[in-house]
């Protein structure tokens, strides 16, 4: 992370650069600025406060897509980028170094920073199961819209970071539509659990399931 204070209301922007290490490098490209964001809660109550009023962390937001308010730095807070690094497995071990250009306030600043990368290469099965509830029509009210090339997406990013969605990105929910999912990732090994979709009317759809 990199945490900025002491501006007001000064709008952050920030480029990357390679990581160069002994004849080799990671370059930008493996590298992911994102904005952490906290999103205002009220107290909740239903009888006794269960939650009081609270800053609660909200999702990272990929740095270029915030907005400035998103962005900006307020009085009296910090502001933090989180830096995401994805290592390739072809990338030698050892110390690589890169700079964070900020820029805020008409000014640039150049921080540095080093990474080690061990002589360890993380397979790509995992044998810690979850389950995530990924509800995919829901996606349009972020994204402003949701076509199947969108859940594929969704779903292989949280592969990507060793999770499991709970349902898999099938076209639609019906048993053979969802059967054709099945066969796209049964030899996958990063997916070693999925659910089965169903239909509850107070009672479980005998047949659908």
């Amino acid at each position: 992370q990199v945490v900025l204070s002491g501006f007001d209301g000064e709008v952050v922007n920030a480029e990357i650069s390679d990581l160069v290490g002994n004849d080799t490098k990671i370059g930008a490209g493996c590298i992911d600025l994102y904005a952490e964001h906290y999103t205002h809660c009220r107290a909740y109550a239903d009888g006794p406060i269960l939650f009081p009023e609270n800053d609660v962390p909200d999702m990272l937001i990929p740095l270029h897509l915030a907005k400035e308010e998103d962005r900006s730095v307020q009085s009296g807070k910090n502001f933090a980028i989180w830096i995401s690094i994805h290592v390739p497995k072809t990338a030698p071990n050892g110390c690589y170094s890169g700079n964070i250009r900020i820029s805020i306030g008409g000014e640039k600043k150049d921080v540095k920073y080093k990474l080690k990368v061990y002589d360890y290469i993380l397979p790509d099965r995992f044998f810690t199961a979850s389950c995530f509830y990924l509800r995919y029509e829901l996606l349009k009210n972020g994204e402003g819209y949701c076509d199947q090339a969108l859940c594929e997406k969704y779903y292989e990013f949280l592969l990507e970071h060793r999770l499991l969605g709970f349902f898999l990105p099938a076209k639609e929910f019906t048993p053979v539509a969802y059967a054709d999912a099945v066969e796209k990732y049964f030899d996958d090994e990063r997916v070693m659990c999925y659910g089965l979709p169903t239909v509850f009317t107070g009672e479980v759809d005998r047949k659908m399931f």
